[in-house]
């Protein structure tokens, strides 16, 4: 669903910056991306166990 609304922020764009954050050891280690209104990394895939995993792979503004 991510790369979906992903997409569609990249088509369409949005009044605001977000980030396209991504880790690499979510999904069984295929890697999943998410968008955040915070440059920082907060990991929604591990929570407390790795919240810093990831990093930020595109700015959308």
């Amino acid at each position: 669903m991510s790369s979906y609304l992903i997409g569609a922020v990249e088509t369409f764009g949005i009044n605001e910056t977000v980030y396209s954050q991504f880790c690499p050891m979510a999904d069984n280690d295929n890697g999943a991306y998410w968008l955040s209104r915070d440059e920082k990394v907060v990991n929604p895939y591990f929570g407390d166990a790795m919240l810093k995993c990831g990093s930020v792979k595109q700015v959308i503004e």
